[in-house]
């Protein structure tokens, strides 16, 4: 059976991706994530996301990958309703975020071990569910996801982390679709501890290794070696680093020979927009802006396409299993 990737709309080959935002929250609709952190997360207009997503796709964008899980936030209808009027692929995902995404006495924190994982399943296999954040999983759509998230960002996450992961390692295992783990500076035993759990490492994605401030040396090297993809995504929000230091370490990682195990992607809040904030870059400016910069820089065309095409449909492309 042929490696696919998994959209909204239905499977593409890995082939078929093109230019890819793999990490970006084009649409967030969550009372609780207002509370947390309106500056940040009030990016519920639709038709403001979809202005971006077309500006994105103007500059060359075919795929962006949203990555707002189940119960957190994660427009499923709206968004499955943006891929149809953009005509952009958009890869949905199921999993969870951090625990403070989400209310106190969510059933993401009460359901067991095997109930959540059937969830997960069941959100790749047969469609998304609606309505997650105030409710129980109930009322379903058509439109699937095609990864499953995870976060932590301490390297001694808790019980309550570990028993997500391992859920989210079982539907990975038992569907074939890739894990995209939010980390910080928790990627050296939030990887092992997915690794422990039989899911290989190709079937692994880390996301916001950017955004450690480790050595280069120290934290990604490290986390290339386990032969996972590396994603970078602190480019368009750069409220962490320079631009000149994303370059140097996608300039590293290439340096080391591991091109084929890199991604970018957005990751936009609110400020990043600058259909809400003039100041913003917005999400064409990977592509208007950032890869120039890259250009400029000594990165070749076709290292370019690599980390930007290739790559991206290697890491969210799967053989189902189910």
């Amino acid at each position: 059976m042929n490696r696919i990737i998994r959209t909204v709309r239905g499977d593409i080959p890995e082939t078929q991706l093109g230019f890819c935002d793999c990490h970006c929250h084009p649409l967030v609709i969550s009372d609780h994530l207002l509370e947390y952190n309106r500056s940040y997360f009030d990016v519920g207009d639709v038709e403001i996301a979809k202005k971006e997503l077309m500006k994105f796709k103007s500059a060359g964008g075919v795929s962006a990958v949203d990555c707002q899980p189940i119960g957190a936030g994660r427009a499923s209808v709206e968004i499955t309703r943006l891929s149809e009027e953009t005509g952009l692929n958009i890869i949905a995902c199921t999993g969870f975020h951090m625990q403070a995404f989400y209310p106190p006495d969510h059933w993401t924190f009460t359901f067991s071990e095997r109930q959540l994982t059937d969830i997960y399943v069941s959100e790749i296999t047969e469609g998304m569910y609606t309505g997650t954040e105030n409710s129980l999983p109930d009322t379903r759509i058509n439109a699937k996801a095609g990864f499953i998230k995870n976060a932590t960002e301490q390297p001694d996450f808790d019980d309550t982390d570990k028993h997500r992961l391992r859920a989210a390692a079982n539907a990975s295992k038992l569907t074939g679709a890739p894990l995209l783990c939010h980390t910080r500076r928790s990627a050296l035993t939030h990887i092992p501890f997915l690794l422990d759990c039989g899911v290989p490492p190709e079937s692994i994605i880390v996301a916001h290794l950017d955004k450690s401030g480790l050595p280069f040396e120290e934290y990604h090297l490290k986390v290339a070696e386990m032969g996972v993809f590396l994603e970078f995504d602190n480019i368009v929000n750069a409220r962490v680093n320079t631009k000149e230091y994303e370059i140097d370490l996608i300039k590293n990682v290439i340096d080391a020979g591991f091109k084929d195990k890199l991604i970018l992607g957005s990751d936009p809040v609110r400020p990043s927009y600058k259909s809400y904030d003039p100041g913003g870059h917005g999400l064409d400016y990977i592509a208007v802006t950032f890869l120039d910069m890259l250009r400029d820089a000594g990165v070749t065309q076709n290292d370019i396409i690599t980390i930007t095409e290739r790559t991206p449909g290697k890491a969210f492309s799967f053989i189902p299993k189910a």
